[in-house]
């Protein structure tokens, strides 16, 4: 699996912009309901300026 859900013409500045996004993602991909979607994790890369976000889903959740 490849980080991030695909290319975008701006970044995202901040982690609340980010996670809606990723979730979005997940829901178009899995069709899986937006309140199953639990976030594990959030990260900024300062290097390359991307948040990355963690989700987890189903059986995929702690």
């Amino acid at each position: 699996m490849n980080p991030g859900i695909g290319l975008m013409k701006r970044r995202l500045p901040t982690e609340k912009e980010a996670i809606p996004v990723a979730i979005s993602g997940i829901v178009q991909k899995y069709g899986v309901k937006s309140d199953e979607i639990k976030t594990l994790e959030t990260k900024f890369d300062i290097d390359s300026g991307d948040w990355y976000v963690a989700l987890g889903f189903g059986e995929n959740v702690p």
